[in-house]
């Protein structure tokens, strides 16, 4: 084993376990009554009446019964199936599912910033991070979350191998991109972005020309791969929602603050909520972070723009599809899990700081810092995790913390 995999493999290993230690402790958790229930129960009879159904999952609605039909995810819904396969009578396979998807992407947001040229320790510090930070809690301790979680993996992952591809122009790499690219697409919807940020890091982090030979038949690909989800999301949804091009200006428009609540929220992850809307998130905590990240960036020599800006688009880009979607108002809920995927691009313009470049753990005034914030935010996801143990748990914070829900808690069963 040489040095390079020798790391990768302890890193894995070190996630992996803070990981696990941080949220062992859901696999006695029950339904919180928001999807979760409905679905479990759902797909556990449908593989039970029909083994084959797994596969119709492509060619058929598994939520049919939200009308006009909105979400096309055949991979989240075939993972709860093969879930209740070998958890029959407990959730407890279901949770340590959501749990090893949360430590597989991680591990996939170290392995992207090693990708993106930043140090070890830099990218050490910073999954860390992403492990224990209270904002992905919901992605782990609630189990319709692992739509975001799988949705991480296999981005991640695809973008992970477009740029071995484009490095070493090697067969495999174009076809595990495109592979990986699918997975995401038939996961959650906002993968579609993903084209985009490919297009993007040849611009601005590689500065090549447009339409180079790798370029052509990686767009043939993405052709393939798109018209087929189109084709068959199109079967699937017999009464899909009809949005028109100005709707969506419209809701892109009224919800562009989530923008700046999910940046207040990833930096001042305090009192969160499992059920946040509009309304009853603050957009001043935003405010505050975007000014001091951008003071953060103003005082760091090392910098690189074209970085920053990948970094930006990146979060900003995986975050719109949540937005353009008809919820806008006081009420609208945007929940955190969305920010699951995104949170890589925050990351990333961190590392540009010379703050975190130039952490070091070895410093004894670093490591108390660092190890002092880590389990602050370790803390605080333990205690948000909590909140989604059962159902009075959950819509008991969500009357504590988002009044505006529409939902009204004292119908919900325990």
């Amino acid at each position: 084993m040489n040095k390079t995999t020798k790391t990768y493999v302890l890193a894995y290993l070190f996630f992996s376990i803070l990981g696990y230690l941080l949220y062992f402790h859901i696999r006695g958790y029950g339904f919180t009554y928001l999807d979760d229930a409905s679905l479990i129960i759902d797909t556990s009879k449908s593989i039970v009446r029909d083994p084959y159904s797994i596969i119709r999952l492509f060619t058929q609605n598994h939520l049919s019964a939200l009308q006009p039909q909105i979400f096309y995810r055949p991979i989240f819904a075939a993972s709860f199936m093969i879930n209740s396969i070998f958890s029959t009578d407990n959730l407890t396979g279901y949770y340590f599912t959501n749990i090893a998807l949360h430590v597989a992407a991680s591990c996939l947001v170290y392995s992207l910033l090693i990708k993106l040229k930043y140090n070890n320790h830099t990218s050490l510090l910073l999954t860390t991070l992403y492990v224990v930070h209270p904002m992905l809690t919901q992605a782990v301790a609630w189990l319709p979350g692992r739509s975001d979680t799988l949705v991480a993996v296999f981005s991640i992952a695809s973008f992970i191998a477009f740029i071995k591809f484009i490095d070493t122009v090697k067969r495999r790499y174009y076809f595990t991109h495109l592979l990986s690219l699918a997975l995401a697409l038939f996961s959650k919807e906002n993968s579609l972005c993903l084209v985009i940020i490919c297009f993007l890091y040849r611009r601005l982090i590689m500065k090549r020309r447009l339409f180079s030979s790798e370029e052509r038949s990686l767009a043939i690909g993405w052709l393939i791969i798109l018209t087929l989800w189109f084709m068959l999301r199109n079967t699937a949804l017999t009464n899909p929602l009809k949005i028109t091009v100005y709707e969506m200006v419209r809701f892109l428009a009224a919800n562009l603050i989530v923008i700046v609540q999910y940046i207040g929220r990833i930096f001042f992850p305090f009192n969160l909520s499992v059920w946040p809307t509009i309304q009853d998130s603050r957009w001043i905590p935003g405010a505050w972070a975007m000014i001091i990240l951008i003071i953060l960036l103003s005082i760091s020599k090392g910098k690189r723009l074209n970085y920053c800006l990948f970094g930006a688009a990146w979060f900003i880009l995986f975050l719109l599809p949540a937005l353009v979607r008809p919820s806008i108002g006081v009420s609208a809920v945007f929940s955190n899990t969305r920010a699951y995927l995104s949170m890589a691009g925050l990351l990333i313009i961190l590392a540009e700081t010379d703050m975190v470049k130039y952490a070091n753990i070895k410093k004894w005034p670093h490591a108390v810092l660092i190890s002092l914030v880590l389990i602050f935010y370790s803390l605080i996801a333990y205690e948000h995790s909590c909140d989604f143990r059962n159902g009075s748990a959950f819509w008991t914070n969500a009357r504590r913390t988002a009044p505006h829900s529409w939902i009204d808690p004292a119908r919900v069963k325990e």
